[in-house]
């Protein structure tokens, strides 16, 4: 059985707001939101990978601007849009945090609401790393 051992911290401009340790069968993150033109549902499917993300699924309802269309497999299943494989690295999330209810982030089956995490307007940067790479960025080891 594989796990992913690691930690996912939460940050604002403020600084950190939450580290959550991982230890878990699963490997994946799942982002929900609303998206601000389409104004319907938006999820996606994150691997964690070492120190960062791998973006290789995003689903939604209706497509319209600023909705995936390049890269990977695009298909309707189930009456939704579905890409997946996209396998584009993300080191780390950067989110803009709206006032438009609904912007969770669900790790291990535990969810964050985006908002309780920072006020909207604000951003929210989103990291995993190591438990090794976070204590050398921790402590400025190189």
């Amino acid at each position: 059985m594989n796990y992913t051992v690691g930690l996912i911290v939460f940050s604002s401009d403020n600084g950190v707001i939450k580290v959550r340790p991982i230890f878990v069968q699963a490997t994946e993150i799942e982002l929900k939101y609303i998206h601000s033109v389409a104004q319907t549902q938006v999820s996606e499917n994150f691997e964690l990978d070492n120190n960062g993300f791998i973006l290789n699924k995003t689903v939604f309802e209706s497509y319209g601007a600023g909705l995936p269309l390049d890269g990977g497999d695009f298909k309707r299943k189930n009456g939704k849009f579905v890409q997946e494989g996209q396998n584009i690295r993300i080191d780390e999330l950067v989110l803009r945090v709206s006032r438009t209810e609904g912007q969770e982030l669900i790790v291990s089956g535990e969810v964050y609401d985006l908002q309780l995490l920072v006020e909207p307007g604000q951003r929210l940067f989103v990291n995993f790393y190591s438990p090794w790479n976070y204590l050398k960025l921790s402590f400025g080891f190189n």
